[in-house]
């Protein structure tokens, strides 16, 4: 902890943007693996499904079809 308290809140913001942008990377790695049928727009809509759940892609994107995440 003291570690992070050491640095300014830039350097706490660009560490938490990579890790958001690898765990991004990572989640979606693991969509094509079980889906290797999918395109790049079916594992998005996997990624926002599995993060935030069939109401908010059927309110977000109504004439999309619920692709397993």
């Amino acid at each position: 902890m003291d570690a992070i308290a050491g640095r300014s809140v830039a350097e706490r913001l660009e560490e938490w943007a990579l890790l958001n942008d690898a765990m991004s990377r990572m989640e979606s790695d693991g969509i094509r693996r079980r889906h290797p049928e999918y395109d790049d727009r079916s594992v998005f809509l996997a990624a926002v499904r599995l993060r935030y759940g069939d109401d908010l892609v059927q309110a977000a994107w109504p004439g999309e079809p619920l692709v397993a995440p």
